[in-house]
């Protein structure tokens, strides 16, 4: 149900949703968590950038991607330095090795 509900939210797009999504991206329900990454996306304010910074920091691998995404849609350049760390990192690790 509240899975739902951050759903909707994001669909309609009103910024008053913004600060009950954000307080939602500490559920401890891993789909309510995804569902507010994206409806904070699809919303578009300034004001979710450093709650979804954090996001890349979650547990599940499903949140840190919904929240990358969902900065990715809010284009702001401050969440660029976090997504250059968290995918850089990932990039390390899954990159072969060369031998020399």
């Amino acid at each position: 149900m509240r899975m739902w509900a951050a759903y909707g939210l994001g669909n309609l797009g009103d910024s008053r949703a913004v600060k009950p999504l954000i307080q939602t991206l500490v559920d401890e329900d891993e789909t309510v968590r995804i569902s507010a990454a994206n409806a904070l996306g699809h919303i578009g304010s300034c004001q979710a950038l450093d709650p979804l910074i954090h996001a890349l920091k979650d547990k599940n691998g499903f949140v840190r991607d919904q929240a990358a995404l969902s900065l990715g849609l809010i284009g702001d350049d401050r969440a660029v330095a976090s997504l250059n760390e968290l995918y850089g990192a990932r990039a390390r690790q899954e990159s072969p090795s060369t031998v020399g």
